[in-house]
């Protein structure tokens, strides 16, 4: 957002839980080690599949080899997280060998995304050493993560960063930075690392801002896919019937260009939340009645995006801090109720929490309550009732969850 899923990268599992798509994951924070601990495991990204079987990609102190430097870790359950497995993760990335600086722990532009029990990638980018650009990874197993393979991202023109990946129906969509200030879109049979062009037109990149995210939305046989950054929305693209992404216009472009990912109610439905006025609060066309620079309203499509229409504005006078959407969010199980976080409640210091609607955003309710600065990073829809989330509470990062369509949720045990 999928956060490089933000990383995002990552995309959410069909079904009539409906989600925006994680970002990039670009941006994750890595852990900070406490003092006088052994080893500290933190996830960095997770992906899904069934309510009981995923993966989680981890950032990890290797104090053995290197004191106070994070490696990188993967495990599978299947039984919910009640129980982990270690896995292998690609020979490039089993040692910290590289850095971007000291003030950003490596692996923060990885993201991890399956298909099925069997395909699955790890993908983003990485740096050799700090003075060195980024570069692009991609990493592909088809045995469940017991081995790993890399194509050719060269060969296919991809530089700088993959930002999202992103499967359904047999197919699999890779996002990435193309030759020149553009950003493409290729696509293979899941099994396969057959890797073609599928985008009509490159997506343009922001002149400006901060740093370039991407996010693929996708629904059975359709799908959406957006990049931007904090100005908006810079490119987007549909996903057709016959297999190829054609250019689309962003969601709110005509209230003010917020950077959205839609949320995909259906194959036809989709929801977003926009920022009236978006970068510079200024818009370009029709806004609803009443409605502020700031706000931020629901809007739905019935067409599959073709037009959207105002629903009402999400009412949070209780809550201080702007509601945020990193990746995943908002999560919802239908076009009225929404799970939100916010970044703190009234009258309280810091203390970060998540917010549900069952009313279109006109009254809320507290869901789950953080500790001191908390902060959640992404969010994985699996079923209709059942989602994981990662939160990160100041240097403790952990995996929570909800059997209840966001209504409650418990802390998921990590890898031992």
């Amino acid at each position: 957002m999928a956060t490089a899923r933000l990383g995002r990268g990552r995309a959410p599992r069909l079904g009539a839980l409906a989600a925006g798509l994680v970002l990039s994951g670009l941006a994750v924070a890595g852990p900070r080690a406490p003092a006088g601990a052994s080893a500290l495991r933190s996830p960095v990204s997770i992906s899904f599949v069934t309510p009981n079987t995923g993966w989680e990609l981890d950032s990890s102190y290797c104090l053995a080899a290197r004191p106070g430097i994070p490696c990188l870790s993967l495990w599978r359950t299947s039984d919910a997280g009640r129980h982990w497995r270690s896995l292998r993760v690609p020979a490039l990335v089993t040692f910290p060998t590289y850095q971007l600086s000291a003030a950003n722990a490596p692996f923060t532009g990885l993201s991890i995304s399956f298909a099925n029990a069997r395909d699955g990638w790890i993908y983003g980018w990485y740096a050799v050493n700090t003075s060195t650009s980024a570069v692009p990874a991609l990493w592909s197993t088809h045995n469940g993560g017991a081995s790993w393979s890399r194509p050719n991202l060269a060969r296919l023109g991809v530089k700088y960063a993959v930002l999202d990946v992103a499967a359904a129906q047999g197919v699999v969509h890779l996002m990435a930075w193309h030759t020149g200030s553009s950003v493409s879109i290729w696509s293979s049979t899941v099994g396969a690392d057959r890797w073609r062009l599928t985008s009509t037109a490159p997506l343009s990149t922001p002149a400006g801002g901060s740093t370039l995210t991407g996010a693929f939305t996708l629904r059975a046989h359709v799908g959406w896919a957006v990049i931007g950054n904090d100005r908006g929305v810079s490119g987007a693209a549909r996903l057709t019937s016959t297999g190829r992404w054609v250019p689309w216009s962003a969601p709110c472009a005509s209230v003010g260009d917020s950077y959205v990912v839609p949320v995909a109610l259906s194959a036809s439905e989709l929801a977003v939340v926009c920022t009236i006025g978006g970068y510079g609060a200024f818009s370009n066309g029709p806004t609803p009645p009443g409605a502020l620079n700031g706000a931020q309203w629901l809007y739905l499509s019935g067409n599959g995006g073709t037009s959207f229409r105002a629903i009402s504005a999400l009412r949070l006078g209780l809550y201080v801090g702007p509601v945020s959407f990193p990746p995943g969010f908002p999560l919802m199980p239908n076009d009225h109720t929404l799970l939100v976080p916010s970044a703190q409640l009234q009258a309280t210091s810091g203390v970060g929490v998540l917010l549900m609607s069952s009313d279109a955003g006109q009254s809320w309710s507290v869901v789950f309550r953080g500790d001191a600065f908390t902060s959640f990073s992404a969010l994985e829809p699996v079923t209709p009732r059942v989602a994981y989330a990662i939160v990160s509470d100041g240097s403790i990062t952990y995996l929570i969850a909800t059997s209840s369509a966001g209504a409650s949720w418990r802390r998921v045990p990590g890898p031992a």
